[in-house]
């Protein structure tokens, strides 16, 4: 089939064509509108044209602090309904699991594809996020930059990054292909620590965030990062990476390499390689199980303590601290996770629902501004983190809030019968939370 290519003029020259739209007999056998609204109909056609959808490679939030590559997985109908399903779990949507909105195309900065409703994973990157408007400035409007029936490229109405869509096989299983990609993200990231092989030797050290999609590099104290898009056997660089005077982009997974596996490079003629390895300060899962001394501020502003359990619920995973909350209150349990990031740490993930509470038919757990507030955030999402550390003598968990949290603290917000916010309760207000060991 022939392959028409579509090369949009820049944002001037729109504005030059709107200029003669009085004059454009001379030139054009119809008006600029006229044309615009074709071009439109005609990119419709094209979008619901792919059966089995296309993947987008879909970057959020530029430097300094870079999110993204995600795999989005898009169909579209001529009725202006959009499915997307994407490579990783978001509020609770498994891994290729489909959610439909809607979508439509106009013309604003050039022809534009809108996601027009709101869609659990598309806005998610969009989303105000603990009191920040912007959110991880995601963009939900597209550009048009060229188009084929193969293959769209974009930019991002907000964020001006590149977004290319690429028309899916339809003898692809697209629910297979998420999901391993997911799995290729966690086999490289259960060790996210590299050594960096370049021509053999040895030259720095890297690591992967594993939701962020981004690979941090250090060379003899310098570091950089670059956003990594992850396929089913390897991950290209959104940008190629200059090292030690060599330039790369492509890797392929390698399980024998390194300790944990690793990545080559799959450029002609570039010798270079990402080894996994174990840092000395990492924390295992194990060393978190055990009895703590529980340290924190309650709501009245008084440092109070009390002995707590970690116990293992799923290996490798999750714990249960025993202790944390009465025991009126789901057993006095709470979930704490575990994460290979930043050298093995622990999270309390926000918005666990701890189940019924004295008359309270449901209770939770949330974000909470501190001490002498009620001030609390029942629609952020996020985390409270903490990574073992030694500390005079004693083995020592420090908790704080992860980069964008609002929150200083967690406490349980208690429900009504109508599902509302009822109130809170200053025993169960936690602020600059801390575990020692005993």
């Amino acid at each position: 089939m022939k392959k028409i290519i579509y090369i949009l003029l820049p944002v001037l020259s729109i504005f030059l064509l709107q200029s003669c739209l009085f004059k454009d007999d001379d030139v054009f056998d119809d008006s600029p509108a006229n044309r615009m609204n074709k071009a439109l109909e005609e990119y419709r056609e094209i979008l619901a044209g792919a059966p089995n959808g296309w993947l987008m490679e879909y970057y959020a939030e530029t430097e300094p602090n870079l999110i993204g590559g995600y795999t989005f997985i898009c169909k579209f109908d001529k009725n202006g309904n959009v499915s997307l399903s994407t490579d990783s779990e978001i509020k609770s949507i498994p891994v290729a699991e489909t959610v439909t909105s809607t979508y439509d195309l106009n013309a604003d900065q050039g022809p534009v594809l809108i996601f027009d409703t709101y869609n659990e994973l598309l806005n998610f990157y969009t989303e105000p996020r603990n009191g920040d408007a912007n959110g991880y400035n995601g963009d939900f409007q597209f550009i048009f930059m060229e188009v084929s029936p193969e293959k769209i490229v974009f930019h991002g109405k907000t964020q001006k990054l590149k977004i290319v869509m690429t028309r899916i096989d339809d003898g692809i299983d697209n629910s297979t292909y998420l999901k391993n990609v997911n799995n290729l993200l966690a086999a490289s990231t259960e060790m996210p620590f590299y050594k960096i092989l370049i021509n053999g030797s040895e030259v720095g050290i890297a690591e992967i965030d594993e939701f962020s999609r981004v690979f941090t590099f250090e060379i003899e104290g310098q570091r950089t990062k670059q956003n990594m898009f992850y396929q089913t056997e390897g991950f290209v660089f959104l940008k190629p990476v200059t090292l030690s005077g060599v330039t790369f982009s492509n890797f392929k997974w390698n399980a024998t390499l390194g300790e944990y596996g690793g990545f080559e490079c799959t450029d002609n003629g570039v010798d270079v390689k990402f080894t996994t390895y174990k840092p000395i300060d990492y924390q295992n899962y194990d060393d978190y199980i055990g009895t703590y001394t529980m340290s924190y501020i309650n709501h009245d502003n008084v440092r109070k303590s009390k002995t707590v359990r970690i116990t293992e619920l799923e290996r490798e995973k999750t714990y249960n601290v025993e202790n944390f909350v009465p025991t009126a209150i789901n057993g006095g349990k709470i979930v704490l996770e575990y994460t290979t990031a930043k050298r093995g740490q622990v999270i309390i993930p926000i918005y666990q629902d701890l189940g019924p509470w004295s008359t309270y038919p449901r209770s939770g757990l949330y974000f909470w501004v501190g001490p002498g507030s009620g001030s609390y955030y029942p629609s952020a999402q996020g985390q409270v983190i903490g990574k073992m550390e030694e500390n005079a003598g004693a083995n020592v968990i420090e908790f704080k809030q992860a980069a964008g949290t609002s929150g200083n603290g967690i406490l349980v917000i208690l429900y009504n019968a109508t599902g509302g916010a009822a109130r809170y309760n200053a025993d169960t207000s936690y602020n600059s939370i801390v575990f020692t060991k005993q």
